[in-house]
């Protein structure tokens, strides 16, 4: 299950630096075994990429926001969303989309926990929300964008829910930190 492995038994991988350098579109490319600390799971190199793969992990912003921005033409599920006719301005609206939900997210954690847990904040609770809305991108983003519940039509499933899962932790972290600065 992880780390991700192909037939010949090589690891997916990218280096950080890689990945904050990638190009728009990613695709899974085998790179040898490696024991370094600093690596993800995906590699940016077109050699030998998967066309399915590449569909499936264009940026999220892209994504959210081709499917977004097609909405409006009556189009709510997109089967292969990476053929859907691009939208224009799509990472622009996908990236607003996704801090406004996560601007929400946050404010629905002080609405449930109170302006208290401003004061003395506590992980448990910014983590618990965060996992529990695991249900959206489950249950509406993932079948909205043609991959079905969970992800189970994606090239890769377990990557992109365990992807979603790391996420909303980040997110939860996040929260919690800025409460914690906020003092």
């Amino acid at each position: 299950m992880f780390p991700e492995r192909d037939q010949r038994g090589n690891i997916w991988r990218l280096t950080i630096a890689q990945a904050l350098a990638a190009p728009i579109r990613w695709s899974f490319t085998p790179r040898a075994r490696s024991s370094a600390p600093t690596e993800l799971l995906y590699s940016t190199s077109t050699h030998g990429s998967c066309s399915a793969c590449s569909e499936y992990l264009q940026p999220i912003g892209q994504m959210v926001g081709r499917w977004i921005g097609l909405m409006p033409r009556g189009s709510f599920v997109q089967l292969q969303l990476g053929k859907a006719s691009k939208v224009p301005g799509e990472l622009v609206i996908g990236w607003a989309f996704h801090y406004i939900v996560g601007a929400g997210y946050g404010l629905l954690l002080v609405a449930i926990r109170g302006a208290d847990w401003l004061r003395q904040p506590v992980i448990a609770a910014p983590m618990t929300l965060a996992l529990m809305l695991l249900v959206l991108p489950y249950f509406l983003m993932m079948p909205g964008m043609g991959m079905r519940i969970a992800a189970s039509r994606a090239p890769k499933p377990n990557v992109a829910r365990l992807m979603s899962i790391l996420g909303h932790s980040v997110f939860g972290v996040g929260m919690y930190l800025t409460a914690l600065l906020s003092h």
